[in-house]
């Protein structure tokens, strides 16, 4: 921890304060401080293996997506980390002509590419050899007055938690192999984490006000970052969500990362949404970069009240349906055969099958198992309906009335619910979040309220060949609730990080794991919980965590602040672990 801090690689006031704590709550419980001595030197943020961008194209098609919004931008600063052979620097910065480009490089063999860029008569970039990767480098920035057109704000300064558009951060933060570095699983997810706490905590370059950030990273980055299903909301998509008035996915690989998918019915549906507005706005992808998911909406699909109407949306489009598709028609044009040989054939010989027979015969059973699931959660799905309409019936009886049929309802549901087997209720919970969360106003993933499809990255677009993505967040000034007070953050990390620490269990479960009846208390502070019309449920026990939206986060955050029996403090440090509270915790 005190190596990490060393390193500059989290805020020495964020660490100092925590461990200081730590130590006291330590020598309360009778152990006597140990800390550690460490050599500087051992610390080491490694830079090598580091992916970079060699194709033109993709930078141009990239540079024509974010034109719109980057008109403002004309002839601002720009901070940029890790630019590498400078291809993507050098056509933002021709696109800009930005007054001062700062191309934080401290690998000395990508200089005999930069220094082009630098010898260029009326240059304004400026090669500093920091690591963009530690916090102290943002600090000598500042201290050697290398952006002085910026001015640094404190709080209560005009344009303190306003954009400031004459900074523009650039950022390539992929490497291959990822190497796990502390308790995260690469350097550039840590440094993502740090980005996104900066915003909030108005650290580094956030210091000049908000600053909008352009950064590429390993495309499985985006999967926690910018979900495309409530499977993968998780406590790091939430503080996102907080600290960013948007997070767009500018480029990156077909689909999203990670096993789980949702319908491709819903991933039409919300398509379907984005290319009404960019038909208004007349912008256009080119066909070469375009996904599968055009392909599925232009093959006869309708969008109905759910999202869910016309052929098979289940399964049409993902890739295994699209395998299983073209080696049966294969077979059928007997393209491949059954057997291995004709002697396959005669009764009493060694049968062997091809190896796309068998892969054919897979799929089809695999399909047959999918068709069934989907059978199920289609059935219990239209149930939910029902039994949500029932709900909206009752609100209109009086009182002791509503009460006991809402109860009826809900017990009825439940006893349907918990005869499917486990792993069926998960797919049923998850489909019913997934289509609740697509049909909310606005939608709860940040994913279904992007204005543009992202543009096809591929691999060999990329050295060495690895898919990227490019995301573009704009922050936002954290919500006024959550700043009340000087712990009110803290209380805020721990509200989150305790709830999601089981992301599909019920409210009203996770809120009695942060204290005996907390539940009780809380809930009929946060009207929005039982409100339809904002993503509420009249059953609480069918809110489950990952469907919580950014108002009612804040809410139950503001209430347990109010809450006199709250844990004080240093209970709720010593519940979350010493450790994990000060370093892990505050890393987030």
């Amino acid at each position: 921890m005190a190596n990490l801090a060393a390193a500059g690689v989290f805020p020495r006031t964020v660490i100092s304060s925590r461990v200081s704590l730590a130590r006291q709550l330590s020598q309360a419980a009778g152990a006597a401080p140990k800390p550690r001595q460490r050599d500087r030197s051992r610390v080491k943020i490694p830079s090598r293996g580091r992916v970079n961008i060699v194709s033109p194209g993709l930078c141009d098609d990239a540079l024509k997506q974010l034109a719109p919004s980057l008109v403002d931008y004309r002839n601002c600063d720009i901070i940029d980390v890790n630019p590498g052979d400078g291809l993507w620097s050098s056509m933002l910065h021709d696109h800009l002509k930005p007054r001062t480009h700062l191309l934080l490089e401290p690998e000395k063999s990508y200089l005999p590419s930069l220094r082009p860029l630098l010898d260029k008569l009326g240059s304004t970039y400026r090669h500093v050899p920091y690591s963009g990767m530690e916090w102290s480098s943002y600090e000598k920035i500042i201290d050697d007055g290398l952006l002085p057109n910026q001015k640094l704000l404190n709080e209560g300064d005009p344009g303190y938690n306003s954009t400031n558009k004459t900074l523009l951060f650039l950022a390539n933060l992929a490497s291959h192999p990822e190497k796990k570095f502390g308790d995260f699983k690469s350097i550039s997810h840590l440094m993502v984490h740090q980005l996104i706490t900066a915003i909030r905590r108005h650290e580094i370059f956030q210091r000049y006000g908000l600053v909008r950030m352009l950064i590429w990273t390993m495309d499985i980055e985006k999967k926690a970052l910018l979900p495309r299903t409530v499977a993968n909301r998780r406590r790091f998509t939430i503080q996102a969500e907080m600290a960013c008035e948007k997070i767009q996915e500018v480029a990156g690989a077909e689909g999203g990362p990670g096993k789980n998918r949702r319908d491709m019915a819903l991933d039409i549906a919300s398509s379907k949404r984005v290319a009404m507005v960019t038909k208004q706005d007349g912008t256009e992808i080119p066909e070469y970069r375009k996904g599968s998911i055009d392909e599925a909406m232009q093959d006869g699909y309708s969008q109905g009240a759910t999202g869910i109407e016309g052929r098979d949306t289940h399964v049409s489009g993902r890739l295994w349906y699209q395998e299983l598709n073209k080696l049966e028609k294969g077979y059928r044009n007997n393209e491949f055969s059954r057997f291995v040989t004709e002697a396959g054939r005669q009764w009493g010989r060694n049968r062997v099958f091809t190896k796309e027979y068998k892969r054919l015969a897979h799929l089809r059973a695999f399909a047959s198992t999918m068709k069934k699931k989907s059978t199920v959660v289609d059935k219990v799905l239209k149930k939910e309906e029902e039994l949500e309409a029932s709900e909206e019936l009752a609100m209109s009886m009086t009182p002791e009335q509503r009460d006991k049929e809402l109860a009826e309802l809900a017990e009825k549901y439940k006893d349907e619910f918990t005869a499917f087997s486990e792993s069926v209720q998960d797919k049923i919970a998850l489909a019913s979040d997934d289509r609740k969360a697509l049909n909310m106003d606005p939608p709860l993933l940040m994913w279904d309220r992007r204005a543009q499809e992202p543009i096809i990255a591929r691999a060999e677009e990329f050295q060495p060949q690895q898919p990227l993505t490019l995301l573009d967040l704009h922050p936002k000034a954290f919500p006024a609730g959550l700043c009340r007070t000087a712990d009110s953050q803290t209380y805020f990390d721990f509200v989150v990080s305790c709830l999601f620490l089981q992301p599909k269990q019920s409210l009203v479960r996770g809120l009695d794991t942060l204290a005996p009846g907390a539940a009780e208390h809380i809930i009929p502070l946060v009207p929005s919980l039982r409100d339809p019309s904002k993503g509420g449920r009249r059953n609480l026990e069918q809110l489950r965590v990952r469907m919580l939206t950014a108002e009612m986060i804040e809410e139950l955050v503001v209430a347990w602040e109010n809450w006199a029996f709250k844990p004080s403090m240093a209970q709720l440090m010593m519940k979350m672990g010493v450790h994990r509270f000060a370093v892990t915790e505050r890393r987030l």
